[in-house]
């Protein structure tokens, strides 16, 4: 697609790297006129996508005929730098970037922008150790509109994508959607696993006969220490059909971590990692309630590292059968406890009649919304909380990258102060929540204070939490 250049930028003083694009046609064509107005169209797009796992545009511009994008200089390299190192990874090394891959991905097709060329040499490392993934659009920039996609497979350079990695539709459809970077990231994840790309050929022509009608290989068969349950994940990941994939990158990656999950190792589920998505209004959208955005407050998290492999759950301690006359015993005495229980409880009833349960007011029932929607979250039951929020919280953000702001919650431990009513019938419910996160690497967890309130009002005669602050407590250095 084109070269890369190490370059200094002078103020401010660091190094970037310099992306020039160099499209397969001549600079003083009508096509490239053509892509120069494509380059300058999808580059306002790509800018404007802010995440931890996605690699940043400093600038973009054209000089002399010559588009280009300025980029921060990564030192860590590729995951494929490290395959060739490697060979392969382990499960959990793989889950741990299958994660951060995923989570990119949501963030991006939920703004409307498809990858297209998802391959190992593309998810760099960043110099903190975090996943990112890099080029995103820059297939569709190069995408030579004057040519079609079976011509360009026989043309070094016009490719929309890589042809090892490339999903089928991409060679035969108009029309393409999210679902090519599902089958991409799961070619993706079969070469993290087993060293090398399912299809090999004479011709990018020949790999990409293979994508439309061959299935992948069977990694239990070669290793039997990938379980089958991730060949699974993989074939439904790389259908031939798209309605046939995961319908995002976040089912993916949740799928895969179920697969490696067995009952000796009694691993913890984990989601894919929390998104971070500037906001510009003053009532929170649902990425901020989740604590998890980019705002101003919380931009130290771009420089955290996400951790490889999740906690493990502590197995019960064993217990010793109890002799049989201690059973009699035992037995003997429990019976005589519930008989005499139950002669007492019948007294008491007989003399007295329970108190009525109290109804409660209108702000104790605005307090137990904004609770239920907590306890929930700690159940990891997202649905349950996702249908406590208002319509207008719903409608700011799909339900997956709501999921996705929890990934790294461990659990939630909330303080509601003393409820207010407003003029507008509406109530305001003051939080104090002390999360235990695991988004820092090596072992144990860490703790962050949020605290703000939520707006808990009535929609279609329901309370629902409508709005809300909830800002990360910065503490001082």
């Amino acid at each position: 697609m084109g070269a890369v250049y190490l370059a200094r930028q002078a103020r401010p003083a660091r190094n970037v790297a310099v992306k020039v694009l160099l499209p397969n046609v001549s600079m003083d064509s009508t096509e490239y006129e053509a892509f120069l107005v494509r380059f300058r169209r999808e580059a306002d797009v790509i800018a404007r996508l802010e995440h931890v796992n996605i690699m940043p545009i400093y600038e973009y511009g054209e000089q002399e005929g010559l588009a280009y994008l300025v980029m921060p200089y990564l030192t860590g390299g590729s995951l494929l730098d490290l395959l060739v190192r490697r060979d392969a990874l382990s499960l959990s090394e793989t889950a741990a970037y299958l994660d951060q891959a995923s989570s990119a991905l949501v963030y991006a097709h939920a703004h409307g922008v498809i990858h297209r060329d998802i391959k190992p040499s593309n998810l760099l490392i960043h110099n903190d150790g975090r996943l990112v993934l890099a080029d995103f659009g820059l297939a569709r920039i190069m995408q030579d509109t004057g040519k079609t996609i079976g011509s360009t497979l026989t043309s070094p350079g016009m490719l929309m994508g890589t042809p090892n990695y490339m999903a089928p539709e991409m060679a035969y459809r108009d029309t393409i959607d999210h679902r090519v970077d599902i089958y991409e990231l799961g070619i993706v994840l079969f070469h993290l696993l087993s060293g090398h790309v399912p299809f090999t050929g004479s011709s990018p022509l020949v790999i990409a006969v293979k994508h439309l009608q061959e299935s992948l290989p069977r990694l239990h068969s070669t290793n039997p220490a990938i379980p089958s349950a991730v060949d699974t994940v993989i074939q439904k990941a790389t259908a031939k059909r798209p309605e046939d994939r995961f319908m995002s990158a976040l089912d993916l990656a949740r799928a895969f971590r179920s697969a490696i999950i067995t009952p000796n190792s009694l691993q913890k589920y984990a989601t894919p990692p929390r998104q971070y998505v500037i906001n510009i209004a003053p009532e929170l959208p649902i990425s901020e309630l989740a604590r998890h955005s980019n705002s101003t407050t919380e931009a130290v998290a771009a420089s955290q590292n996400y951790p490889v492999t999740p906690h493990g759950i502590q197995r019960n301690a064993p217990t010793r059968a109890l002799r049989p006359w201690l059973m009699f015993i035992v037995l003997f005495l429990v019976l005589a406890l519930i008989a005499g229980g139950i002669f007492v409880i019948k007294g008491a009833f007989a003399t007295q009649q329970l108190p009525a349960t109290p109804t409660p007011t209108p702000a104790r029932q605005a307090t137990v919304v904004v609770q239920h929607f907590y306890d929930d979250i700690n159940n990891r039951d997202y649905q349950a909380a996702y249908s406590l929020l208002g319509s207008k919280f719903q409608s700011s953000q799909p339900y997956d990258q709501f999921v996705s702001g929890f990934a790294y919650t461990e659990h939630d431990n909330l303080t509601i102060g003393t409820v207010s009513a407003l003029p507008d019938s509406t109530f305001k419910v003051p939080a104090t929540v002390v999360a235990t996160e695991d988004n820092v690497p090596g072992p144990g967890t860490h703790q962050s204070t949020y605290q703000g309130y939520y707006i808990v009002g009535q929609e279609n005669g329901t309370l629902k939490i409508l709005s809300g602050y909830l800002p990360k407590v910065v503490q001082p250095h």
